[in-house]
């Protein structure tokens, strides 16, 4: 027998990424004791706010689910077809701009701590009882990001400064990003380009939410006077 065609190929072995299994693993025991902590303290957080500040949050709250959630989640398909890698430039717009916007609007209202958290967690139920977005990978994504911003709010002061809040914020929601793709690659097997991942950072997860925080900022500023 004579064979007709003879090929080689190089076989290549694809080993765990073990940078993005200690990232998953980090963030997902970080989340858990955030979690445990928001379950066993929930009581001495509330007692923190006077009803008139839970009403408050409760409503920004319901805000960011129908103007930034609902249309995420209903055109996200849509749009990552019709744009392809692109399609975070429209998404992000939504889903960072508008979310930091609404987001320093409250926490310029409310300058207490635990007014981020309150937040995620009612958007968070909104979102798993509306819309069924309720995984385990969610819970980890947003207990990481929401500590992140929980500190870089601490840090900038409660937001005295509008440029170091939404440079802060900026910094926590790149890596709450970059987070998110390490927890991708390592439970969903997902690869993506360098190029893409370092785009969505510093677009998507820096520019977008520092831009989101400024205007948020100076909507604050409006708010306050007519409340006063």
């Amino acid at each position: 027998e004579i064979p007709i065609l003879a090929a080689t190929r190089p076989l290549e072995i694809v080993k765990p990424n073990i940078y993005s299994l200690a990232m998953a693993g980090i963030a997902t025991m970080v989340a858990g004791f955030g979690l445990i902590g928001l379950v066993r303290f929930h009581q001495k957080i509330f007692s923190f706010f006077s009803t008139k500040e839970l009403v408050l949050i409760a409503l920004f709250a319901t805000t960011i689910f129908v103007t930034v959630s609902v249309p995420t989640t209903l055109f996200f398909t849509i749009i990552n077809a019709l744009l392809g890698p692109a399609s975070f430039l429209v998404i992000g717009f939504i889903n960072e701009m508008l979310y930091y916007a609404l987001l320093t609007v409250l926490i310029m209202l409310i300058r207490k701590p635990w007014t981020i958290t309150l937040v995620s967690a009612v958007r968070v139920l909104l979102g798993g009882i509306l819309l069924g977005a309720f995984t385990p990978f969610t819970l980890v994504y947003v207990g990481v990001s929401t500590i992140l911003l929980e500190l870089g709010f601490l840090l900038s002061r409660r937001g005295e400064n509008g440029l170091i809040l939404a440079l802060t914020f900026g910094i926590c929601d790149a890596l709450s990003v970059h987070i998110d793709f390490q927890i991708s690659i390592a439970f969903y097997r997902l690869f993506y380009a360098d190029w893409y991942i370092w785009t969505m950072i510093v677009i998507s997860g820096f520019a977008y939410t520092v831009i989101g925080v400024l205007v948020g900022k100076h909507i604050s500023l409006g708010l306050q006077a007519i409340t006063e």
